[in-house]
């Protein structure tokens, strides 16, 4: 019975080292572990190539900065035909491609396994006593995008997605492929360490549904709610700041990003989440929804919003969380008010504003994004004027979990 246990027990271990989902290196124990490992995971098999290619340039110049003992690592999947996605160390001024990760000829960068696979890799394979994280690449918030890549809840073709855009082809044009923030939460969440930052470069992704979704992924998110521009981050003065040992490090991250200016005055409106705060904001956010819907109709003229519709452009779609509370409520309810603004406050830590940037959609610059109006996070509000042919958004937003937190099946069911 002994040797049958002990036979067992192999069969075992040798089916889950063969796993196909699973990196299966162990780091030697004595490997020490470095201070800081920030990972860049740059999808940009697609329109955004070249901008990749500066932004590593950048990153190049600035890496002689980097702390002694620390490392930046990036993931790339570039728009080439003669070149695999690779990783790669930058330090000391050079890019050293580590030879050891191999990706397969067919790699998807948003696919999440493969996606899973790599992060695991460079965490396993560049150890530290914490990560930061940051996405590179496109990204429409929670909102849709044609998707291709099937998950277990959503076959090929039937659920959209909101992070990267992977062409599949190898070129810069084409549908592509992306990751839902749901099944971006489950790759995340699947790593063997908690993050300590995700900094988003790309776009409309501060927003409550997204924050909510990877409350349990990382610790702060830092992020814009609004569009950034195709030439991503200043990385020649971002490198230092990304590994901050400070408690507030997030400030200079969301400082040197907003202090960017790409076209007269724009630059780019930033915020920062304390991850941990969201539930609380949920539950407060689910007792003024009720206020809301008490009142019948939801006010949303002269409300800080930083997208529409891709067709119909005169819908709004992404309100500013604290602007569209504050008008609908702040008035007949301003205690109420008070109190949700003090869960939003412990939440959004943080906020660099602006008045003005660059968008490829029709936006209204005449309102006030400064002061007491500016949250600097998003936030979708069901109403009966997305039951439009060709919007789906007041199904699509039931499918993620700050919907049913903050009370919004309360708010506005559609029209039957």
């Amino acid at each position: 019975m002994k040797h049958l246990l002990v036979m067992l027990a192999a069969v075992t271990l040798v089916l889950g080292c063969n796993s196909e989902d699973e990196d299966t290196f162990t780091p030697d124990p004595v490997t020490p572990r470095t201070p800081h490992t920030v990972m860049v995971y740059m999808t940009a098999e697609n329109n955004l190539s070249g901008n990749a290619n500066s932004d590593i340039k950048e990153m190049i110049r600035a890496s002689a900065d980097i702390p002694d003992g620390s490392n930046l690592v990036v993931f790339v999947d570039r728009a080439s035909t003669t070149e695999l996605p690779f990783v790669a160390t930058i330090s000391n001024g050079e890019i050293v491609k580590d030879n050891r990760f191999s990706p397969e000829e067919d790699f998807i960068s948003t696919d999440p396994k493969r996606m899973r696979k790599t992060l695991r890799w460079m965490m396993d394979h560049y150890p530290a006593e914490d990560y930061g994280l940051v996405l590179w690449g496109h990204s429409s918030g929670w909102l849709i995008s044609t998707d291709s890549i099937a998950t277990d809840d959503a076959p090929a073709g039937k659920m959209h997605r909101a992070y990267g855009w992977d062409t599949g082809n190898n070129s810069q044009g084409g549908t592509g492929k992306w990751i839902n923030i749901p099944t971006l939460a489950d790759v995340l969440e699947s790593l063997p360490h908690k993050l300590k930052f995700i900094f988003a470069d790309c776009c409309n992704f501060q927003t409550a549904e997204t924050a909510f979704e990877l409350r349990h992924a990382a610790d702060y998110i830092i992020a814009s709610p609004a569009e950034t521009p195709a030439c991503g981050a200043p990385y020649d003065q971002l490198i230092v700041p990304l590994f901050d040992d400070k408690e507030d490090f997030y400030k200079s991250i969301a400082d040197t990003y907003n202090a960017m200016t790409v076209n007269r005055d724009e630059r780019v409106p930033m915020a920062v989440v304390r991850t941990s705060e969201m539930e609380r904001l949920a539950v407060a956010t689910k007792y003024v929804v009720r206020l809301m819907a008490a009142r019948k109709q939801t006010v949303t003229d002269g409300v800080i919003y930083y997208r529409t519709h891709t067709t119909h452009s005169s819908l709004k779609i992404m309100f500013d969380a604290n602007d569209i509370i504050r008008k609908n409520i702040g008035d007949e309810h301003p205690e109420a008010y008070q109190q949700w603004k003090s869960a939003f406050d412990n939440a959004v830590i943080y906020r660099a504003t602006s008045t003005k940037w660059l968008t490829a959609y029709p936006i209204d610059f005449g309102f006030d994004a400064t002061g007491e109006y500016y949250g600097g996070m998003s936030m979708f509000v069901p109403l009966d004027v997305y039951d439009t042919p060709g919007c789906s958004y007041n199904q699509d937003i039931r499918r993620t979990e700050w919907y049913w937190a903050a009370g919004f099946d309360n708010h506005y069911a559609g029209s039957e």
